[in-house]
């Protein structure tokens, strides 16, 4: 039995559905526009990882998406459904015919550092920087289609966060 990194497996799933994607391994969950990449995050797997020694990002973050009608615990874990998240933001590229991506998500790159600031600043506390950023445009299409990918795909899913969640696990032991 040939043992396969957790990259390369979720890049084989991914790929499935979308031939030109990259998976690479990187800090946090990300998509780079300019390469088609997907960043596997993990420092979600990682005890350094402050959000793991903040628990209550975590549940704040779950606790929005559920707000906004994303309850995906049924069926996946939180690591797979930012996963998807990210590929979410791969598909909008495609569907985003009308407008230049590249110009959107500079936009939007803009927006999030003054929400970096006012957070900085104190002005703005956890919660309220997760609400700004869940209500960005991308964000909101990003996890709506990571949800309906969920919906019209579940018992994969739970299939796939499986053995995610065990490669994963195994990989930083």
């Amino acid at each position: 039995m040939q043992l396969i990194s957790p990259a390369d497996y979720v890049e084989n799933f991914l790929k499935n559905f979308d031939k030109e994607i990259i998976v690479i391994y990187s800090d946090k969950f990300n998509y780079n526009v300019y390469n088609h990449a997907i960043h596997l995050g993990l420092d979600l797997f990682t005890e350094n990882n402050p959000l793991i020694s903040n628990p209550e990002y975590i549940e704040e973050h779950i606790f929005l998406l559920k707000l906004n009608g994303y309850d995906f615990e049924p069926y996946c874990s939180y690591e797979t459904f930012n996963l998807l998240h990210e590929m979410g933001h791969a598909q909008m590229r495609r569907l985003y015919k009308n407008f230049n991506f590249i110009e959107l998500v500079k936009k939007y790159l803009q927006t999030q550092e003054l929400y970096n600031i006012a957070y900085d600043n104190e002005e703005i506390d956890d919660f309220e920087l997760q609400e700004l950023h869940m209500s960005e445009p991308l964000e909101k299409d990003a996890n709506a289609w990571a949800y309906q990918f969920i919906l019209e795909n579940k018992e994969i899913v739970k299939q796939f966060d499986k053995q995610f969640m065990n490669l994963m696990g195994a990989m930083i032991r």
